[in-house]
């Protein structure tokens, strides 16, 4: 992936299933970028998953603005603090008529990009189409990491545990699949972890249950 055609500073590329609520990284080009995903997936909330739901690109040049603010107030507020990035320009990813994605694209400075940019941009989104489709079809959803291809380079889906994770508390909680991914969502976010992170010692039982959360 080359981000140079389109002028910005990362990418990344996230899969995408059930109207956003379920996704994974793909790839992405820096720890930025990956930092950026995360966020949206923790908070539920930011223009990648919501140029998914609408099918359509979501071009905000400058998260500082009244609007950014008001449509995502959390992401907004921690991609601007944590990170120092203005601008975000998502664009769903489709292949063989199926929408598969999002390309996600970020600036430090809040420019909007140019009608070439723009151009070069969705260029990218059906050359990605075609990689995303064979990485889907190779992957086997199994909890089994024996089952898992070997990725090469930057290419991993990092948060089949997440899924498996919620299923565990949903069971132990005696809640919906939907309940118990807010609460872990919500968990996450309220001690500064990745929702990766935390997903992982509960499927891998490096840390208890959190029972307390049942209530």
């Amino acid at each position: 992936m080359s981000v140079d055609d389109v002028g910005v500073d990362g990418a990344a590329v996230a899969i995408m299933t059930d109207a956003a609520r379920s996704r994974d990284l793909l790839c992405a080009t820096d720890s930025v970028a990956a930092r950026i995903d995360e966020l949206q997936f923790t908070l539920g909330e930011g223009p990648c998953m919501d140029a998914f739901v609408g099918g359509e690109s979501i071009m905000t040049a400058d998260l500082g603005e009244e609007t950014a603010a008001a449509k995502w107030p959390a992401f907004s507020s921690e991609v601007l603090d944590e990170v120092g990035v203005r601008g975000i320009f998502a664009y769903p990813i489709f292949a063989g008529g199926a929408q598969l994605g999002v390309l996600e694209l970020y600036r430090r400075q809040n420019s909007a990009l140019t009608s070439s940019q723009n151009t070069a941009a969705h260029v990218l989104t059906v050359r990605l189409g075609a990689v995303v489709l064979g990485e889907l079809e190779n992957y086997r959803w199994s909890l089994d990491e024996a089952h898992y291809p070997r990725w090469e380079g930057s290419h991993r889906f990092a948060r089949a545990d997440v899924h498996a994770a919620v299923g565990m508390l949903s069971i132990r909680w005696g809640t919906s699949v939907a309940d118990a991914g807010l609460r872990l969502r919500a968990r996450a976010y309220a001690e500064s972890r990745s929702i990766s992170s935390m997903a992982h010692d509960i499927v891998h039982f490096q840390g208890r249950l959190p029972d307390e959360d049942a209530s």
